[in-house]
């Protein structure tokens, strides 16, 4: 009787260890599969970086794209409804790149001056060195917006949070932010400066903090700074 029992235990447990043998495999597929999507996504990702290096911005097209890619156009737009979501994909890559950069040079500042101050200036520096970045965006400045500009749900603003939102609140906390205005309101207003410092290259990084200093903190802080 013992021995017919410990045949059926082993039995029982050799049909558990095949069922559970079983339900990975499935995983492994699914895994694989979810590489195998990523690994395309990225190489249709590259094949337009390379496009557009070669090209410039305005003159690359999906074929040009899909051909690099080495992907027909169908597989193309299983992935991107158009050459418009691709290349705010592409933004959105570059700009979580930027927010890091952003972020660690703020971990550095003691006050709130510096933080708006240090961290706009290379918001802004590491805009104009991303080339790519800078001719998409400035190809079509609408990317990223969607039919309500500057909702806090959108990926630019989600990724601006990331940056700013503890600025604010820190700033909050410390009685330096006026509190008739929202944190989403001082990103929102921040951001906006930004776009037009941005666009005035004659504009040295001094210059820009100066400008910074002089016209937006003031729109913030409890007592202007000095």
């Amino acid at each position: 009787m013992a021995l017919t029992s410990s045949t059926s235990a082993r039995a029982r447990k050799s049909s558990a260890g095949a069922r559970r043998s079983e339900a990975k495999v499935p995983a492994r597929e699914s895994a694989a599969k979810d590489a195998a999507v990523e690994a395309r996504e990225r190489a249709i990702k590259e094949a337009a970086l390379r496009c557009i290096r070669r090209h410039g911005v305005r003159k690359v097209a999906v074929e040009d794209i899909a051909i690099a890619a080495g992907v027909s156009r169908r597989t193309f737009y299983r992935f991107y409804t158009g050459r418009r979501a691709l290349m705010e994909a592409i933004v959105l890559d570059r700009l979580r790149v930027l927010a890091e950069g952003v972020k660690a040079v703020i971990r550095e500042c003691d006050d709130f001056e510096s933080r708006v101050v240090r961290g706009s200036v290379e918001t802004m520096r590491l805009a104009r060195a991303d080339k790519i970045y800078h001719d998409i965006v400035g190809e079509d400045n609408t990317l990223m917006f969607d039919e309500n500009p500057g909702s806090p749900d959108g990926p630019r603003e989600v990724l601006s949070t990331s940056i700013w939102a503890d600025v604010f609140e820190r700033a909050r906390e410390e009685g330096v932010l006026r509190p008739t205005i929202t944190n989403h309101e001082a990103q929102e207003w921040l951001i906006d400066a930004h776009r037009l410092l941005v666009m005035r290259e004659d504009l040295s990084e001094d210059e820009q903090a100066d400008r910074l200093r002089r016209f937006v903190l003031p729109a913030f802080m409890t007592t202007p700074p000095a």
